[in-house]
């Protein structure tokens, strides 16, 4: 249920966090925002092969891939923001498939 919790976190706040990393001006509100997500993935202790065993799914890989891509970027576009985060949302997209189907059973 943690790691369920932690992916749908990461859809919510992925857009944003690449929306903000986006933004030319940022006032002090955006910064501290961009700085809180930031840490929240920064410290957030995973091991990719977690999803691979229990969900059959490299989501984490995603995830992080997604995130530090975004966070290293030294400028960010929204085309290549959408391009980043298409990698991760096609493989949650999936995921919220098996979960709703599993969900039926």
């Amino acid at each position: 249920m943690v790691l369920r919790h932690f992916i749908q976190r990461s859809a919510r706040l992925l857009p944003i966090f690449a929306e903000l990393k986006t933004l030319k001006l940022k006032d002090s509100e955006s910064r501290r925002q961009f700085e809180a997500i930031a840490e929240m993935f920064k410290h957030f202790n995973y091991d990719d092969e977690t999803s691979r065993h229990l969900m059959n799914s490299d989501i984490l890989e995603r995830v992080r891939t997604t995130f530090w891509a975004i966070y290293n970027a030294e400028e960010l576009s929204s085309k290549s923001s959408d391009a980043l985060l298409s990698h991760f949302f096609s493989e949650y997209q999936s995921l919220l498939h098996n979960w709703n189907l599993v969900e039926l059973n």
